[in-house]
């Protein structure tokens, strides 16, 4: 019989790999941009980039998008 705890075993893995990505992402914004975005204002979904800042935030990414886009390979575009 299938034991709950090894079921729930992969979900964590994906919640793991899904923060650890979205903490890269905010330490290459940073690196770049200069700008500090925690990993819960960042949405990841088909290669696209969901950033929840304010605008003055946004507006300096936006600056460095081309620079951040060479930086996170699987990403598509930033919005």
């Amino acid at each position: 019989m299938l034991d709950i705890k090894s079921y729930f075993q992969k979900f964590l893995k994906i919640q793991a790999a899904d923060l650890e990505t979205k903490e890269n992402i905010s330490a290459v914004i940073k690196k770049i941009a200069g700008v500090q975005i925690e990993h819960k204002n960042i949405s990841l979904q088909d290669g696209l980039l969901r950033i929840n800042a304010s605008p003055a935030q946004r507006q300096q990414i936006f600056l460095y998008k081309s620079k951040i886009l060479s930086e996170l390979t699987n990403i598509r575009d930033i919005r």
